[in-house]
């Protein structure tokens, strides 16, 4: 493991991590040796050490006009840490009081990136109600690949039993997976209207409620009883409006 990250991991810029190495190394020395041993400008060393210190992970002395530096042992690195870890779960009660002072809060996550949005894209498969969806399958093809999310998604979603209800715009590609909807325990409406269109993927699912914008490669969940009670609504809307096609 290399321990330049896992100083970073405890909250250590890598920069404080390169001194507090080189000090460890080093042992007792002026930020002069210090700033020439780790390649660092000796003012940025200085700042460095400052930070370190304030951190408790320094001490000095004086010696003829001179700072000498000293950083913590690794063992008293490790208890140090220890005692924090044991402080924050001795707190944890607390902290989950807080967390659950405002019943029934919605609580908002966002997801980056294309795997990050798989994840979240395959989250309707962990329960067994039916899923609302504002579906448009040529731009979940474009950003996901067909293979993916036949083999992923719909296919698993019908061996799982989970119905799903999509309302979706006019395309040859859309009618296909209209007509196939039975198989695939889809029910599906398809928006005749060209000025109405929605530019997002939107999954409405137990107390969840999702929104993909492929284009921006970005994500965002709702979990809100309240929220996915308003959007079921809004859906059965846009349903009952939709113009059923033969």
């Amino acid at each position: 493991m290399d321990i330049r990250i896992t100083l970073t991991q405890l909250g250590l810029s890598p920069k404080e991590a390169d001194v507090y190495l080189t000090t460890l190394e080093l042992g007792m020395s002026p930020a002069s040796v210090i700033a020439r041993k780790s390649k660092i400008k000796r003012t940025t060393v200085h700042e460095i050490l400052a930070r370190l210190s304030e951190k408790g992970l320094v001490e000095y002395f004086m010696r003829k006009h001179t700072r000498y530096f000293s950083v913590l042992s690794p063992k008293s690195l490790v208890e140090k840490y220890e005692s924090h870890v044991a402080d924050l779960r001795s707190s944890l009660p607390s902290l989950l009081a807080v967390e659950n002072r405002i019943v029934g809060k919605p609580k908002v996550s966002f997801f980056e990136g294309k795997e990050d949005l798989k994840r979240l894209y395959l989250d309707p498969l962990n329960q067994s109600d039916e899923v609302l969806n504002y579906f448009d399958p040529a731009k979940v093809m474009e950003y996901f690949g067909e293979p993916w999310l036949r083999d992923s998604v719909i296919k698993t979603r019908a061996e799982h039993k989970i119905p799903v209800r999509v309302i979706m715009p006019d395309s040859a590609l859309s009618r296909r997976f209209k007509e196939r909807g039975a198989k695939e325990l889809r029910t599906a409406r398809i928006i005749t209207d060209a000025q109405i269109y929605f530019p997002n993927e939107i999954y409405i699912y137990g107390n969840r409620f999702s929104i993909f914008s492929f284009s921006d490669d970005m994500a965002m969940l709702i979990e809100s009883a309240d929220v996915v009670k308003t959007q079921r609504a809004i859906f059965e809307l846009a349903w009952s409006s939709v113009k059923v096609q033969g």
